[in-house]
């Protein structure tokens, strides 16, 4: 009988570890939101209320956040677009992007626009299972 029990909780505390790593490495957990290269996220624009934002190497063109604290990211974005010449960013428009909580929704993901021009944009949902990162891409404004 003993001999049964400590197998039953190897087994139980193997799912919950390899559950864990799981939950910790999943892609669904990050949101990635990128622009066309004519525009750019203007700079120091991206703020939120839950999620840890991380610019990746393509610079102002995209960034990803991650989801913290049991709450999935839910992010103010504004976009402009830049002279190369002149080096100057024009304000364009801003949203508000969520994505739910990857594990309870499957990374649902909403935009609202806030202010300035509709964004125009598509977005790939995360999945939980296949553990694909949420996307939004904006591609131009109207």
């Amino acid at each position: 009988m003993r001999d049964k029990i400590t197998m039953v909780l190897i087994i139980v505390l193997g799912i919950i570890a390899s559950s864990a790593v799981a939950y910790a490495e999943n892609g669904c957990h990050t949101l990635s939101i990128s622009v066309d290269e004519k525009y750019r996220i203007c700079k120091g624009s991206v703020s939120c209320s839950s999620g840890t934002v991380t610019w990746d190497g393509s610079g102002v063109f995209e960034t990803y956040v991650k989801q913290n604290d049991g709450y999935g990211p839910r992010c103010h974005v504004s976009f402009c677009l830049y002279d190369k010449l002149y080096n100057i960013e024009y304000f364009m428009s801003e949203i508000e992007v969520h994505q739910n909580l990857c594990a309870l929704k499957a990374g649902n993901i909403q935009v609202s626009h806030v202010r300035g021009n509709h964004a125009k944009y598509s977005i790939e949902e995360g999945s939980f299972l296949h553990s694909r990162k949420g996307r939004v891409h904006v591609s131009g404004f109207e």
